[in-house]
């Protein structure tokens, strides 16, 4: 997930996590989209719903954000992520990424 260089165990806020995520072949106009949420696997197997604010909307793309809570990143190892839209016609799932989580913050 770009933006990110290095992150600790529940980082200091408002540190934030900030996608693009850009129309690609079938996938329907990014205006389109209702709401999207962060599906986040932890480095132990359980998984994390993280909430987000959608900007920026062009058919192309939007822009995600979300603010890191105390939880959200709270071991140490890799993470992996995906965005899930919700559209007028259903669901669209994004490309799977991954989060590296360094100790805690010091």
């Amino acid at each position: 997930m770009p933006g990110l260089a290095s992150i600790h165990i529940n980082p200091i806020s408002p540190q934030a996590l900030v996608m693009t995520c850009s129309a690609g072949g079938a996938c329907p106009d990014m205006t389109a989209v209702v709401s999207s949420v962060i599906q986040l696997l932890k480095p132990d197997g359980t998984t994390r719903p993280l909430s987000v604010t959608i900007s920026n909307k062009t058919p192309a793309s939007l822009v995600l954000t979300h603010l890191f809570q105390t939880g959200d990143l709270d071991q140490v190892g890799v993470y992996k992520a995906y965005v899930v839209h919700t559209l007028p016609v259903g669901q669209v799932r994004g490309d799977t990424q991954t989060i590296t989580v360094l100790d805690n913050f010091k």
